[in-house]
Order: C-alpha cells, then structure tokens, then sequence
C-alpha cells in the first residue's frame, strides 16, 4: 500500500539509532562533532555567536515562509511553502544548546503546518529536508528538554507529520526502476508528463 504507518517509522528509526548512536545522541564517547566536550575550539563554538542572530533573523522577517532572501531581507517559498527552514533547522538548535527556540520552533511547526496543499513539490529536497528534519526533531525533543508525548519516540505530533508528509512522496516511487519522479503533487500525486530525470540526480548527489 501506499501508507506509512508509524510503527514501522518507529521501529526503522530505532534501527538507526542502535546502529549509529553518533545521529541522535551526540554525547561521548560516541559524536566526532567539535562541541562542549572537546578541548580544542570547533565549529560549534564559532557558530554560538552568529546562529542565534540567523535563526532570530529568518523568524522576525521571513517566517512562515521557506526561505530569507539575504539581500532583500524578505520571505519567499520555492519549496511548498511550509517553514521549511524552520523545519530543516530544529536539530540544529538542539546541538547547539537553544533549547528555548527549538521548543518554540516546534510548536509553531505543530500548530501551523499543513501538508493538504495543492502544491508541486521537489521529492528529494522535501524528502531530505522535511522527512528528515521532522524526524531528527522528533528524536531530540528529550535533548531538547521538551515535554515528551506519551508513547515516544513511537508517537508524537512531530511523528504524525513526518509520516503524513512521506506518505504524500510515495506516489513519486512508484515507477518502473524505482527511481522517483523529480516532482510530485502534495495532493493529486505525479504530476502528468513527470520524469525520473531529476530523481536520478537526486540519487547520484546523495
């Protein structure tokens, strides 16, 4: 079927997470990441300064929109129009320690998204950047020193939304070789006249 059920997201991301502690948990003695438990000054501590004034930045003069035009200091959306910087960011404001801005990352996120839009959208950037972000989120909101649903990391609302999203990509899958179409309609499925050429290069950069 085309449906994704939340038990097999959940027992997939438990796989993961056995296998590479270094993805969720980031603690020694497993991470490699330059952080607060390595003696040498790394990318974390050099970013501490400038992220908190980015992630303020895109909130106060692009949000709800996807992306901040650098220039023009304004909001546009190319990729569906659902925050998806704020969604590709929210694993990142845990590593670097802002939990109060993830929390309030993640409730935005709850509370307004919606994924029934008819909209063209990129399988591969929405698969990579909103699948995985919603995820990775999800499994940081203990380290992230959120309130935790009942029944996680096998339920919660940032689950719900991974999985109605990655159902809306499944359509593109369903080809021949495999390969997903470029494109696909979050509500109507593969677009007429869709190819697999831009899925093909999606594969290859991964």
């Amino acid at each position: 079927g085309q449906m994704i059920s939340k038990v097999s997201i959940c027992l997939g991301l438990l796989h993961i997470d056995l296998r590479n502690p270094a993805i969720f948990l980031c603690t020694p003695p497993y991470h490699t990441f330059p952080g607060p438990h390595s003696r040498e000054p790394g990318i974390q501590e050099q970013s501490e300064g400038d992220v908190p004034a980015r992630v303020s930045r895109y909130m106060d003069h692009a949000y709800p929109e996807d992306e901040l035009k650098p220039l023009s200091c304004k909001g546009h959306s190319t990729w569906g129009n659902f925050s998806l910087t704020l969604i590709d960011s929210l694993d990142s404001l845990v590593v670097l320690g802002m939990y109060d801005e993830f929390k309030e990352g993640v409730n935005k996120i709850v509370q307004n998204t919606n994924f029934s839009l008819n909209k063209n959208v990129s399988v591969f950037e929405t698969n990579i950047r909103v699948v995985g972000g919603l995820l990775s989120a999800h499994l940081l909101m203990d380290r992230g020193k959120m309130t935790l649903p009942e029944g996680w990391p096998c339920a919660g609302p940032l689950l719900d939304l991974a999985v109605d999203i990655a159902s809306r990509l499944l359509p593109a899958f369903a080809t021949p070789t495999g390969l997903p179409y470029g494109t696909t309609n979050l509500l109507y499925g593969v677009p007429k006249g869709e190819t697999t050429v831009t899925g093909t290069a999606g594969c290859a950069h991964t």
